[in-house]
């Protein structure tokens, strides 16, 4: 049994040893080709072999930033100072990370303190700090510029690819991509094996939308390396920057999945690559396959940044794929779980209040609409879906209260013009219910239904419709005894606009030209306007030469023409 045990051990030990002794270098070239697990194995290896050279940290540190493990970066850099406080590159991690928290002022005294340590021919904290900037959630391009141009003038025989590979970098972020090629073709020339220059030159044509370049590029990287992982990744990227611009083709999007899949298979499918996988799959609506890949990702912290985004996911994907009680379990178990409730986003409050909706909790519902709406006013969806629910139930009173609080809120919906047609006829159909049961409903609810249409065609004027309802609700404020004629106007709007739309007519519209003709006529008759009543009951019967409305009108019309020349 002793010899077993050391017998293990030793296996342990060669082991070990055989992953340090890949040397940084190694570890290097994994990060650079997306490989993080790897590139951690190395790392961890590395350090301990030699737990006090810091740059081993510092590139660990970096591994953890890159697949979203901030707390671990700083860990490790503060780890990396500790035992080796003369390295500098560990003041630039934690400056990264004060980018990240938009800290600015604590970055700059991490870079200061790198930049005092670093030997006055040696320019990697520089190249460092100035890619830091550019990889901040904000670039700060005035602020890169310096630490990048120091570092071109330490190396004064230009030597390192890198540094002009940051200078493409540079210049391509700000959309300069004649000045990007020419930094990007000069980092080529020094190292014609950096793969990264042809990855960052397919990234500028992409954010341009630049699609053929970036293609032809993404070939060039994968002709050198058929297996170079980051290729695929961006193509996948570029198959979503090409659906989410409107062109949902199937193949776009089985594109999309399909690269990135192999993306998965090159790099060993870090837990971080798997989650924006599922954001991915979010995106092109692939929900089923969805809760397949999250479920594998049962070694995530819950309460981590990244456990976090798995139980949103899930609850989303639970939704789309009509489990709702699955949903609601996850949702909840995301608002229980995130300490910092400034990190619930509004749509996790619309998909909360959907999933109450489908699940009949329509008090709670209406709540978390409410909270989606005050964090993001562009929201609208759960509480219009709530207004719609009592719409189609015929409890007017509840639909019109939901769509004013809508508005109260400031909600800012992507159809205005719906939101007010179903915000007016609840009002107009709740009067109509009223007046039949002799209810005496108040006039003032077919005042404010006509401000709701009026407000609709403010904002979409070719909502022909609306005119039709403010005729409606106008004819019904009518005095029968002594008319005014409000609804003859928006009625007449009506039938201009369809008829100036050139569209086809419906059963439907041809149904409501005529109500519309025969309301003008019959006012213009009680006004003695013969000939604007033979003009519209004209119209009338074209559309429907049977129409009892306006073939008696008509006849009276015809008979006191000939009774007047008789006499």
């Amino acid at each position: 049994m002793i010899i077993i045990k050391y017998m293990s051990i030793f296996g342990l030990l060669t082991l070990s040893l055989g992953v340090a002794a890949q040397g940084l270098d190694n570890a290097q070239q994994a990060i650079s080709a997306e490989q993080y697990q790897s590139a951690k194995a190395i790392l961890k290896a590395k350090i301990r072999l030699q737990p006090k050279a810091g740059e081993n940290y510092y590139h660990l540190g970096k591994v953890y930033i890159l697949t979203g493990h901030p707390d671990s970066a700083k860990t490790v850099f503060t780890q990396g100072i500790r035992f080796d406080a003369k390295q500098p590159l560990n003041y630039v991690g934690i400056g990264k990370l004060n980018l990240q928290t938009e800290n600015t002022l604590a970055a700059k005294v991490n870079f200061d303190k790198a930049v005092s340590l670093s030997g006055r021919r040696k320019y990697e904290a520089q190249l460092t700090i100035g890619n830091a900037y550019l990889q901040a959630t904000k670039p700060d391009f005035s602020a890169a510029l310096p630490f990048l141009q120091q570092a071109d003038a330490l190396d004064k025989s230009d030597k390192d690819a890198r540094i002009f590979l940051a200078l493409g970098d540079y210049h391509g972020l700000q959309g300069q991509t004649a000045k990007a090629l020419e930094q990007y073709r000069k980092a080529a020339q020094i190292d014609s094996t950096l793969m990264q220059v042809g990855l960052h030159v397919a990234e500028m044509h992409l954010k341009a939308g630049q699609y053929v370049e970036a293609e032809a590029a993404l070939q060039d990287l994968l002709k050198k390396d058929a297996n170079y992982a980051p290729a695929y990744r961006l193509h996948s990227e570029m198959y979503q920057q090409q659906y989410l611009s409107g062109n949902k083709q199937t193949d776009i999007a089985s594109g999309a999945i399909a690269s990135y899949r192999r993306y998965l298979e090159l790099t060993g499918a870090d837990p971080a690559l798997k989650l924006n996988f599922a954001q991915l799959l979010y995106t092109l609506g692939d929900f089923s396959t969805i809760e397949t890949e999250l479920a594998s990702l049962t070694t995530v912290d819950p309460a981590s940044t990244n456990g976090l985004m798995i139980t949103r996911l899930r609850g989303y994907a639970a939704y789309e794929n009509g489990n709702y009680p699955a949903a609601l379990q996850h949702m909840n178990s995301l608002l229980e779980r995130t300490a910092d409730k400034t990190k619930i986003t509004a749509d996790d409050y619309t998909y909360l209040s959907l999933i109450q909706q489908k699940l009949k909790l329509t008090d709670v519902a209406l709540e978390s609409s409410t909270k989606a709406i005050k964090l993001d006013s562009s929201k609208t969806s759960a509480i219009e879906a709530i207004g719609k629910d009592y719409y189609n139930a015929r409890n007017w009173a509840q639909a019109i209260s939901t769509y004013e609080l809508l508005r109260s809120l400031g909600g800012k919906p992507a159809d205005i013009g719906e939101v007010g047609m179903y915000h007016g006829t609840a009002l107009f159909f709740r009067y109509v219910e009223a007046f039949n049961k002799q209810e005496n409903p108040p006039g003032n609810w077919l005042l404010q239904a006509n401000a709701s249409f009026n407000q609709v065609l403010q904002a979409v004027p070719s909502r022909f419709e609306a005119y039709l309802w403010s005729g409606r609700a106008l004819s019904l404020l009518e005095d029968r005894l002594f008319p005014k004629g409000a609804m003859v106007k928006p009625y007449q709007a009506y039938i201009e606009g369809v008829e100036r739309s050139g569209q086809a007519q419906s059963a439907a519209t041809k149904r409501n030209l005529v109500e519309a003709g025969n309301a003008i006529a019959t006012f213009a008759v009680s006004k003695g306007d013969r000939d604007m009543a033979r003009t519209y009951w004209g119209k009338v019967l074209q559309l429907e030469p049977q129409d009892v409305t306006a073939v008696s009108g008509m006849k009276a019309l015809n008979g006191g023409s000939r009774s007047s020349r008789n006499r």
